[in-house]
């Protein structure tokens, strides 16, 4: 009888036993697809991460271009602008010399045409050079 009750007694423990292995197998089986949802999760911040860095790095290298675009703009324009004076100021000389032959020449020189930008009047504080 004693043998019957210890065999029941160890019957029971494997019993128990197998109910916690299971037990245990099941809570290491939601710890396994926990963690594996958490690292996909992981892997998609930081795919969106790169993505992110990568937009900011593509807008940052655009906004570098146009801002050298922008600095070759004003150097071409402040160019063009110097070229221009010194066309001006060429055509205005010209234009006297021809005066000058007219004159010479004995015939009569017209008086110059209003212009239609203004003629900078040389006071005594600017510099000789600039002729009205």
């Amino acid at each position: 009888e004693a043998a019957r009750a210890a065999e029941a007694k160890l019957h029971e423990a494997r019993m128990a036993l197998q109910q916690e292995q299971l037990q245990h197998r099941e809570t290491l089986s939601l710890s396994q697809v926990a963690l594996k949802s958490a690292e996909t999760k992981v892997h998609k911040a930081e795919a969106a991460f790169a993505k992110v860095e990568q937009f900011e790095k593509v807008n940052l290298d655009v906004l570098a271009r146009e801002v050298a675009n922008m600095q070759t703009s004003i150097q071409l324009a402040d160019v063009a602008a110097h070229k221009a004076e010194g066309l001006c100021k060429f055509a205005e000389s010209r234009m006297q010399e021809k005066k000058r032959q007219l004159a010479r020449a004995g015939l009569n020189v017209p008086a110059d045409e209003p212009r239609p930008t203004p003629r900078v009047v040389q006071t005594e504080a600017q510099p000789s050079s600039s002729k009205p």
